[in-house]
């Protein structure tokens, strides 16, 4: 089955499109990772510091 150049066209598009959507959500999902990574770095150097000022009193 041979399609048309203009059928080829669409469906290379549409590929392309989908290929965008992946890289995008992709992209999202290891921003979410990297986010919930910072915070949870962040939340265990607070309770250290705490812990570390609660001893030195």
């Amino acid at each position: 089955m041979w399609l048309d150049s203009d059928a080829t066209i669409k469906l290379f598009s549409s590929f392309m499109s989908l290929l965008d959507l992946t890289v995008q959500t992709t992209k999202k999902i290891q921003f979410s990772a990297d986010f919930q990574y910072y915070i949870s770095v962040g939340y265990l150097c607070l309770i250290v510091l705490h812990i570390a000022l609660s001893r030195a009193k």
